[in-house]
């Protein structure tokens, strides 16, 4: 049987119903492992709301969804990323994100907002991207959404790349903000939080 990780803030007495059941874990990962491309890890926080005990439907900004993490083979390792470029990132703004160092392709990765701003950060995205508004609070310190890694690049035509390498961004899917503390390169934030 696989291993489930639920997340619920406000209602964990629920969370009993779920854990330990095959069906609902093979219903899930039919709902939600197409679209996010087959993953073996998923995390459907923001897409799927059920309803709670009393039968009342929360809906997407109810705050009283479930935040699952469906886990095949692998651990999902995460990138921690300061803000603006995270939340440019999850939200399919940037594709791609420079670092001095490379990296092979890691398939789906967390975005992991660290805890410190860019101040000149959004400056530039307000000088070079006027049409981008950018939120007037981030979150930080935590993840807030995936991405899938297609590798690293020398060179690339998108208008965020500055090298010296690239990793090269698609599939943006924001999630739920799950706060969690960093790590430089890839790190495995189920370790961070032991």
């Amino acid at each position: 049987m696989e291993a489930v990780t639920l997340y619920e803030k406000e209602r964990p007495s629920c969370l009993a119903d779920i854990v330990g059941q095959q069906e609902a874990v093979a219903k899930i990962k039919r709902l939600v492992e197409p679209a996010l491309g087959g993953q073996s890890m998923v995390d459907f926080g923001s897409e799927w709301y059920g309803q709670d005990d009393t039968g009342a439907d929360p809906g997407p900004n109810g705050g009283r969804g479930l935040s699952c993490v469906v886990r095949g083979g692998a651990q999902m390792l995460a990138l921690s990323i300061r803000q603006p470029w995270a939340w440019l990132v999850v939200h399919g703004f940037k594709d791609i994100e420079n670092r001095t160092w490379r990296s092979e392709p890691r398939g789906r990765i967390w975005i992991h907002a660290s805890r410190t701003l860019d101040r000149a950060g959004c400056a530039w995205v307000w000088r070079h991207f006027p049409e981008i508004i950018l939120p007037d609070e981030f979150e930080m310190g935590g993840l807030i959404g995936s991405v899938v890694h297609d590798g690293c690049v020398a060179e690339n035509a998108s208008p965020w790349f500055t090298g010296p390498w690239g990793h090269v961004l698609r599939d943006p899917k924001p999630c739920r903000f799950r706060s969690c503390p960093g790590r430089l390169w890839f790190f495995d934030p189920e370790k961070t939080l032991a």
